[in-house]
């Protein structure tokens, strides 16, 4: 990670992202405390960037992706697991995608409230 790595976010979302963006370790395994589920992919034009209220970035770092005439968002619901999972990594580049074992989404919370994040995702 860049030692400037939090230039790219918002001033209101850098300390979230300071006290998060680094897990908990224990040796090489690390503590998953949330879950994420894809909820819709949305393609929008260059010259439509959302207002930054819809996302952490700088609206500089999001024009920086910006390569191409489209731009997808991905539009990510997290949840706070009831248990925090210590994950063992795999072999290979995607250490932390497939588990070893299932982590229990029982009981886990929306970090954002069915109205908030409506009201973000539109």
């Amino acid at each position: 990670m860049k030692k400037n790595y939090l230039e790219s976010f918002q001033g209101k979302h850098k300390q979230f992202v300071k006290e998060n963006s680094h897990p908990d370790k224990k040796g090489d395994d690390v503590l998953i405390k949330y879950f994420a589920s894809l909820e819709e992919i949305l393609e929008i034009p260059k010259s439509k960037i959302p207002s930054d209220k819809k996302y952490i970035w700088t609206k500089d770092h999001v024009k920086s992706y910006m390569t191409g005439k489209k731009l997808f968002a991905y539009v990510l619901r997290v949840y706070s697991l009831k248990e925090p999972y210590w994950a063992e990594p795999k072999p290979g580049a995607l250490r932390y995608v497939n588990l070893r074992q299932n982590v229990s989404l029982d009981g886990m919370q929306p970090v954002l409230s069915d109205s908030e994040f409506i009201e973000l995702s539109m």
